[in-house]
């Protein structure tokens, strides 16, 4: 074990009483710490090691993201059609054929089967809002042009202008 002490930036103050009998506190902190953990300037003795799902790359990213290619826009409206379908089919399949098989079932069952429905079509909704969302980002990603440095000054005569209104 190591002893390293820190400084406190406040000045020395009575502890307890203020007559002065239990003495006055020190502006020093003395910590104890195993000898593997470092010095007291934040050096450390031993290499670091990576963590765990940490960046590998060290470049900086670019300003401008890469055009998406026609590919990913095509396989993402598959993924949009694919989840559509796969609710469907997961319906009739599952959903359906227990309502069918099970014509006497009762009150509670078909509430349980109903609730249980609108929980997975909320599911499937929210991931379908998810790929609707990423679709048009796709599409607005492949359509930008970035707009040369030299030509906008910011006041161009066809710049709108906001209505004092």
């Amino acid at each position: 074990m190591r002893a390293v002490t820190l400084r406190l930036h406040c000045a020395a103050r009575p502890l307890g009483r203020t007559d002065g009998e239990w003495g006055f506190m020190s502006d020093q902190i003395v910590l104890l710490r195993p000898d593997d953990q470092g010095t007291a300037d934040g050096q450390s003795s031993k290499a670091r090691k990576r963590q765990w799902g940490a960046e590998k790359r060290s470049e900086p990213l670019s300003i401008v993201h890469p055009a998406p290619s026609r590919r990913k826009i095509v396989l993402g409206r598959v993924g949009v059609l694919t989840t559509v379908l796969a609710w469907l089919g997961y319906v009739i399949t599952t959903v359906l054929k227990q309502l069918v098989d099970n014509p006497g079932a009762g009150f509670r069952f078909g509430a349980e089967t109903l609730s249980y429905l609108v929980v997975v079509s909320f599911l499937t909704f929210s991931a379908l809002m998810y790929l609707t969302a990423r679709q048009g980002a796709l599409t607005r990603f492949r359509a930008h042009r970035r707009v040369p440095e030299g030509s906008s000054t910011g006041t161009s005569s066809t710049t709108p202008r906001a209505s004092p209104y």
